[in-house]
């Protein structure tokens, strides 16, 4: 395909000659512009000379702004033969808006940008061209900036409906080396501006809350319809929701938190109307929400413990044991007792919870209380019954607790006759140690050294006699 240039404005002269040989008789040559969809007739002439010349004047109605493809449509009536001829017509300057993200826009003000009046010279320097940016209304055209700036931002609002800017760009005339110096051309672009952006607010139960605390923020818009609502979070900002007009958020460090809600309205534009908002929230220190709680040792025995949860507003309460929640707790206050303590001991927390309606829900935990036996209070006199009442064994584990030393004694009393077997376990239960002993009406005392190889901690000591058996906790401290 050949490469025809023309200055914008001055006549397009092409010639085509006929491939069907001497004599062709009556031929008809349609000159179409394809790179328009559909293509545009430029021209159709019927010639029996075997060459044959076409002008598109700028006077013509089809005179293209831009650069082309032009196709020759070559018919001999006679025999009814055709052929095509393609050519690559340029026009300098050829002058071009680069699209813009959208051509429909809300409120926004909006930047366009041309281009095809700058060349490269012969010196290797680019030869700016200058652009004049005009608005079209009607048959009216008014100059809004000129200069080789390519770009135009305006300066406010566009007006409801359809906006038409003109760029009228013009080559440089200081390099003898360029095409087409001082000649003009032009390009035209339309702007939709089809609606206006929402103005969101957000509104909070609350501007300032502690860590671990959660609230709702809503969000709202006054004069224009929203179709949805987004919401960007802030690092460590805890929402449990991104879309929706209310959200929970629960931060999860201390600190000062920006949420920002998008309002975006896709009804009065495809490409949508945005606005936004942004609430601050501001997130303190977690009090101490039981007074009373901490880490608290039993003997084995009776007796009781009364825990206080700190009053917090709209929240209601929950206590937990072991991570369980215990069924109908749900006061202020709450008492265990002694005897409900298992061996490897309790857990206590108060889970304080909040509902929002429609929302969703969020809950945080108070300091906890864990309760652990202390062993032993003095040396043991448990006893393990085996086979009878007449058989009886004494297992005892002193001083309790200890620093991981601490003395076995095994007695076996009557008739009582026959192995007993001791363990050394971990709060999982892993055993750690463990020996035999025969006993014959005797006594054992062995003193047991673990003293640097067991960690600080609550551990469990074993007598077993076949199916019998004695759990003792011990503290090694």
């Amino acid at each position: 395909m050949v490469n025809h240039p023309f200055c914008a404005n001055e006549d397009i002269v092409l010639s085509v000659s006929e491939p069907f040989g001497l004599n062709p008789g009556s031929i008809t040559y349609t000159y179409k512009d394809i790179s328009e969809y559909p293509a545009v007739t430029l021209g159709t002439q019927t010639s029996s000379a075997s060459t044959n010349t076409f002008t598109l004047s700028p006077s013509n109605s089809n005179y293209p702004s831009d650069s082309f493809i032009l196709e020759v449509d070559i018919y001999q009536q006679s025999s009814q033969k055709t052929a095509k001829s393609f050519a690559h017509i340029t026009i300098i300057p050829s002058i071009d808006f680069i699209p813009p993200p959208r051509l429909s826009v809300c409120n926004e003000a909006i930047t366009i940008q041309a281009e095809g009046a700058d060349q490269k010279g012969s010196d290797g320097f680019i030869h700016y061209g200058n652009y004049d940016f005009k608005s079209v209304n009607g048959g009216n055209e008014t100059l809004l900036q000129s200069g080789t700036n390519p770009k135009y931002s305006t300066t406010g609002n566009l007006a409801n409906g359809n906006s038409t800017f003109k760029v009228y760009g013009t080559v440089a005339s200081d390099d003898g080396s360029l095409q087409c110096p001082g000649v003009t051309n032009d390009a035209s672009i339309t702007i939709n501006r089809t609606g206006s952006d929402p103005t969101p607010s957000i509104s909070s139960t609350s501007g300032s809350i502690f860590l671990g605390q959660c609230i709702k923020l809503t969000a709202s818009t006054s004069g224009t319809n929203t179709s949805y609502y987004q919401w960007q979070e802030p690092a460590n900002g805890g929402l449990q929701a991104l879309t929706g007009s209310s959200v929970i958020a629960q931060p999860e460090t201390e600190g000062t938190f920006n949420y920002t809600v998008n309002s975006i309205n896709v009804h009065d534009n495809s490409n949508g109307c945005c606005g936004s908002a942004t609430k601050t929230i501001t997130v303190t220190s977690k009090p101490n929400l039981c007074t009373n709680c901490g880490a608290f040792q039993i003997c084995t025995g009776s007796g009781s413990y009364t825990l206080n949860a700190t009053a917090v507003s709209g929240y209601t309460y929950q206590w937990v044991m072991n991570g369980v929640e215990i069924s109908g707790e749900t006061n202020q206050n709450y008492t265990y007792h002694n005897s409900d303590i298992p061996l490897s001991g309790a857990e206590y927390f108060c889970r304080y919870k909040k509902t929002f309606s429609g929302v969703g829900d969020c809950s945080f935990e108070s300091n906890h209380h864990i309760v652990s036996y202390s062993g032993i209070c003095r040396e043991a006199s448990d006893t393990l019954e085996y086979n009878s009442l007449e058989n009886r064994i004494i297992c005892s584990v002193f001083p309790n607790p200890n620093d991981g030393n601490f003395t076995l004694k095994l007695k076996s009393t009557k008739t009582f006759e026959g192995k007993v077997e001791f363990t050394l376990s971990d709060c999982s239960m892993r055993i750690l140690w463990s020996k035999e002993y025969y006993l014959n009406g005797s006594e054992v005392v062995e003193n047991i050294q673990f003293k640097s190889k067991l960690e600080p901690g609550i551990y469990f000591v074993k007598c077993l006699a076949n199916a019998d058996f004695i759990v003792k906790p011990i503290i090694i401290q």
